[in-house]
């Protein structure tokens, strides 16, 4: 039972119910398990009845974490008249349990594997016990995430989302240190834990004292490092504007739609915002042919959209943002789109696809409409008469390989995002818990303009500074 409560704790960090003080203890128990099971495992039977609840742990933990992506409600990749259309839920569930199963079930079980080994090759020293044991999770969650493609969703890093009083600590340890650090934190409580229960109330003294000093010395480092970026969040005056969309993606066809958007960006233009983002689809059934310069689609899409472009004429210092598909040397992309002074100025090519709906092999009925192509590799900087800025699309805030590379950083990372895709609000959160920790760790701030939950802005100390649901704009005046 010990794993399993191991299992229960980690899914109480999770939204909704978002109790991260429990990751520093939730390790604990199925730390005391593998203790409590400390000599040889003879025979494969052995080891099964020893590795099972391990196993049912992760799987639990894991499969918590990914159950809100069955509320997926975009099915336009799949053929309509299939069986797989049909039972669609069913198959997203079946395909939601094996990744569960290989990246949670199996990371516990590596992970007891792990530290087991560790602790019986160096029993008795404490000290390379809590380093094996942070350094084998961290290990495994970064080959997770190159498994995953750079998938960040579930990493015990992301416990600090709303731990104020620490998280600053991670733009210097960053996501892996910090797991590490909660790993560390964890031993040392199952420490004292077990001693305790032998009554080695100096051990108990001496560890609880190593565990004071260590969160104190990281609560004052998050403070100190706090401080000297608090008056360098920003260091241009700005105006940031994220309109939020009322309509899902369904919805977003039709002037209704149009007309929305329309008059929110001549009141971004009024207001004198330097950027105006809007989310990911604006128009759907149009693309924009980056080789021509021309857009494709339906004549009523293409005039709405030139329409769109003339208003930034108004304001020759705001750039529009907006999420679209674009073609380029035959190619089609999820894209992101700059323009200014009534033309396209720059086009982002999305990095990070989606499994099984932008990323899909040819397999027959569940082939997309149109396949899509992943970005190009090398710098993802786009640069306007403000500055370098980071433009984003949809899942991309929680993928590491869209992280920034080099010398040159933006300041201001642009998200074109569709919360509507999902009907559970689970997933809004967590991109949000993610974003704040991104936030933190590149020292940028994050313009998120969705469809869906609400439309926010997180400044580079991950804090909330803005949020508009419901049709309204998230702004932010950095003067």
């Amino acid at each position: 039972m010990f794993p399993l409560l191991s299992g229960i704790l980690l899914a109480l960090t999770l939204p909704p119910f978002n109790l991260t003080f429990l990751a520093y203890v939730a390790l604990v128990p199925l730390l005391f398990y593998v203790h409590r099971n400390m000599p040889e495992l003879r025979g494969w039977r052995a080891k099964l009845l020893f590795y099972r609840p391990v196993a049912v742990a992760g799987l639990l933990y894991t499969g918590w974490s990914l159950q809100s992506l069955l509320s997926v409600q975009v099915w336009w990749w799949m053929d309509s008249s299939s069986l797989l259309y049909e039972y669609r839920t069913l198959f997203m569930a079946v395909f939601l349990f094996l990744v569960a199963t290989l990246t949670g079930a199996l990371f516990f079980v590596l992970f007891t594997w792990g530290y087991r080994t560790i602790v019986r090759m160096f029993s008795g020293h404490a000290v390379a016990a809590a380093a094996g044991a942070a350094l084998v999770w961290v290990l495994l969650e970064l080959v997770r995430r190159l498994a995953l493609g750079g998938l960040m969703w579930q990493e015990l890093g992301f416990a600090w989302w709303n731990q104020e009083w620490i998280r600053q600590t991670i733009s210097v340890v960053s996501l892996p240190g910090a797991s590490a650090v909660i790993v560390i934190v964890n031993y040392l409580g199952f420490q004292i834990f077990d001693r305790l229960g032998k009554r080695d109330y100096h051990q108990v003294r001496l560890l609880g004292f190593s565990l004071g000093i260590l969160l104190i010395a990281l609560g004052v480092s998050s403070y100190l490092i706090g401080s000297a970026h608090a008056d360098t969040t920003l260091n241009k005056k700005l105006v940031l504007h994220a309109v939020h969309s009322p309509f899902s993606t369904e919805d977003t066809v039709g002037l209704e739609s149009y007309n929305f958007f329309a008059k929110k960006i001549d009141e971004s233009l009024r207001d004198g915002a330097n950027y105006i983002v809007l989310p990911e689809n604006v128009l759907p059934y149009l693309v924009y042919n980056e080789d021509t310069g021309n857009v494709e689609g339906y004549s009523t899409v293409q005039s709405l959209f030139e329409s769109l472009v003339k208003k930034t004429t108004k304001n020759p210092n705001s750039v529009l943002v907006m999420g679209m598909h674009t073609l380029s040397k035959g190619n089609r992309y999820n894209s992101s789109v700059f323009i200014q002074k009534g033309k396209v100025t720059a086009v982002y090519h999305k990095r990070a696809l989606l499994p099984l709906s932008e990323l899909t092999p040819d397999l027959g009925p569940l082939t997309p409409v149109e396949f899509l192509t992943t970005g190009e590799g090398g710098s993802s900087i786009v640069h306007t008469a403000h500055g370098a800025s980071q433009p984003l699309l949809c899942s991309e805030v929680f993928y590491r390989n869209t992280y920034q590379r080099g010398k040159e950083r933006a300041q201001v990372m642009l998200l074109s995002g569709n919360d509507s895709v999902f009907g559970n609000p689970q997933v809004a959160q967590r991109v949000k818990q993610i974003a704040i920790i991104r936030a933190i760790e590149e020292r940028a701030t994050i313009v998120n303009s969705t469809k869906g939950t609400e439309s926010w802005i997180i400044d580079s100390l991950g804090k909330q500074v803005s949020s508009g649901a419901d049709g309204e704009t998230a702004k932010l005046y950095t003067f």
